[in-house]
Formats: C-alpha cells, structure tokens, sequence
C-alpha cells in the first residue's frame, strides 16, 4: 500500500541499504581514508582501528622463494670459497718454511725486499709479545672470537658480500693461528719478515695474520657503510621543519 508518505519510506530503505553494504565493505578490511589524510586499516589488528599516516605507508612485493634461496646459498658460498683457500695456502706455506727455512736459513722475495725467516710466535699476530707462556691465553680468547664472528655472521644481511667476505678473512685467519697453538707449544709458525721500512724493522708474520689485517679492514669499512647509510635514512625520513620548530602559523601577521 502506497500512501502519502511512500517516497519517505523508499528514501529510508535506500539509505539503509547503502549504510549496510558501507558496514560490509569496512568490516572486510578495505582501507578507508579519513579526513585526517590517513588510511584506517582493520583487518590486521581485529577491534582497533589504527591511523597511519600515508606517508608512512610503504607496500613491499614479496620476494620470490627461489630467490631468496638463491641469496642465501650465495651468502655460504662465499665463506666456503675463502675459508679453505686460506687455511690451505697457510698451512701449505707454513710447512714449507719449517723445512726450507729451518736450522737458521733465510730467504727473500721480490729481490730481497721482503726476507723470509723462521720464528716461532707465542705472542698475538705479528709478533707481539705478552709473555713466555701465554698459549693457553690466546685459546680460548680466539674461540670466544670466533663464536662473536659467527653471531656477527648470522645477523649479516644475504646481500652485504662485504660483511660476509670480512668474516670470512678474519674466520680463516684466526683458525689457522689457532690450529698451531693447539698443537704444540712452540708457538705459531711465522716467516715473513722482519721487513725493512727505514725507521722501524716490521714485525715476521705468516698468510693467516695478512688474512685477518685485511679482514679486519674490510670489516670496519663495512661497519662505516652501515652507520653512513643509516645516518642518510634518518635525515630522509626526517620531515622538513621538523628540525626548526615548524613553521609560522599563516594568518599571525595581522595585529
């Protein structure tokens, strides 16, 4: 029956039924941006009704299984390649000059620009000297290292080769001291050296202690890339003003 009022009540039903299908839509999670310029999002936290700012709104493509596999096996590649071709040539290298350079014999290289005689290195690297007997000092700090270089490892982004490659240097030198230490108490076989340098003879040193000066430098450059992207991130992210105080009110120049 239509009366007087019918065009009242159909008004009524149309503008219930839009106001259900709205109530459908939000409750399925769609985004509704609000007049404060943000985007209201339901579906991920159910009952609260978080605002984030749009700006802040970054949407990243996941990255494909195969890929992120492929990242991985190229983070233990690099270790796997490093690790062995420097514990080889040390312990190859250290071999040779206790049968070549024993009984006080010496050699050179480059033409006598670098002299090769043997010593035995109770010390840290390079000859530093901390006591006669200070084996049993440098084990277990060399393994509390190594166990420090394994978490620094594991927390290494799959893409930061540099980081990885560091490690990897540092791991491989510090094995190959150690692997002498632990076999005899003669201390570490060291044979290049003492070299010239006009002013101060430098120290005799073998392929593990040059394994773990160029793995500490290129750690530390790897830990000043890191802090120098993260100082850029910060003063991008950081919103203009925001440093002075903001700006003036408009419309406070008057009176």
């Amino acid at each position: 029956m239509v009366g007087p009022g019918g065009d009242s009540s159909s008004s009524r039903e149309g503008t219930t039924g839009r106001s259900m299908r709205d109530s459908r839509i939000g409750a399925a999670g769609r985004p509704r941006r609000t007049p404060a310029g943000a985007i209201s999002t339901s579906r991920s936290t159910p009952g609260l009704h978080c605002l984030i700012p749009s700006h802040r709104l970054v949407l990243r493509a996941p990255v494909p299984a195969a890929e992120t596999s492929q990242i991985v096996r190229f983070k233990l590649l690099i270790p796997g390649a490093i690790l062995p071709a420097i514990l080889a040539l040390d312990l190859v290298t250290k071999r040779w000059a206790l049968s070549a350079l024993s009984q006080g014999r010496t050699g050179e290289l480059f033409g006598g620009l670098v002299p090769l005689t043997l010593a035995y290195n109770k010390g840290a690297a390079f000859g530093i000297h901390i006591g006669e007997d200070s084996r049993w000092f440098f084990v277990p700090v060399t393994i509390v290292a190594l166990g420090l270089l394994l978490a620094l490892f594991r927390q290494a982004s799959e893409r930061d080769f540099l980081r990885v490659s560091a490690i990897a240097f540092v791991v491989s030198g510090a094995v190959g001291n150690l692997y002498d230490r632990v076999r005899w108490s003669r201390g570490v076989v060291d044979f290049i050296g003492p070299i010239d340098l006009g002013f101060w003879n430098f120290p005799i040193f073998n392929v593990a202690d040059m394994a773990i000066t160029c793995g500490a430098a290129l750690l530390a450059v790897s830990f000043w890339l890191e802090e120098h992207e993260e100082g850029r991130a910060s003063a991008s992210s950081t919103p203009a003003g925001a440093g002075t105080g903001g700006a003036d009110p408009v419309g406070d120049s008057d009176g």
